[in-house]
């Protein structure tokens, strides 16, 4: 989710998917959760559309693609980082 924009508008607070859900890792790998996803259906469709599209083979590129043109009407998108691939 590091490289896949939010349209919920979060855009102010977080700046991927991922931060929608996690707040920070601590070096030792403890995980701060960010609860704003846990009320937020939009961020959830991301994140279940992105694990979907990874599952059947997709390269987060093509991911990229396809959540910037299925959400980018529902609202202003973080400013994420495009992936490599």
């Amino acid at each position: 989710l590091t490289h896949q924009p939010c349209y919920c508008g979060c855009n102010m607070i977080h700046d991927s998917n991922e931060a929608c859900f996690i707040q920070d890792i601590a070096e030792d790998g403890t995980i701060e959760f960010d609860l704003h996803a846990l009320s937020c259906g939009v961020c959830v469709d991301i994140a279940l559309d992105v694990k979907r599209l990874a599952e059947d083979g997709m390269s987060q590129l093509d991911i990229r693609h396809f959540i910037d043109a299925t959400y980018s009407d529902v609202g202003p998108g973080t400013d994420t980082e495009m992936p490599e691939e």
